[in-house]
């Protein structure tokens, strides 16, 4: 078993989660490693009262960032619509006929 040295400070490897095996195959050294997390060895404490309450306020946050951002664009729609009935009404196209000649050629 192999020792390792953490924020805890020194410990058996089985002690702090650590599972380490070491062998030799074929001329090859295998490392294989399960880490485990320990609690001691947290940064921070893990949130009181989880469950529904929270995800239930982030699902109320979505819809209403969701409700926000189609109220713009139907707004925007709107505003195109009221634009386009006060546009004056297209012109008339005028027909032009292009004639296209040869260039004369040129002087000897």
């Amino acid at each position: 078993m192999a020792s390792f040295r953490t924020r805890s400070g020194l410990i058996d490897g089985q002690a702090a989660g650590f599972s380490i095996v070491m062998n030799e195959a074929v001329g090859k050294k295998a490392f294989a490693a399960t880490l485990v997390l320990v609690a001691r060895d947290r940064l921070f404490e893990p949130r009181e009262g989880g469950g529904f309450a929270p995800r239930r306020r982030f699902i109320a946050f979505v819809a209403l960032c969701l409700l926000l951002h189609l109220s713009i664009l139907a707004f925007l729609m709107w505003q195109d619509r009221v634009a386009a009935r006060m546009a004056p009404p297209p012109t008339e196209e005028i027909p032009v006929e292009v004639v296209t000649e040869r260039p004369p050629p040129p002087p000897p």
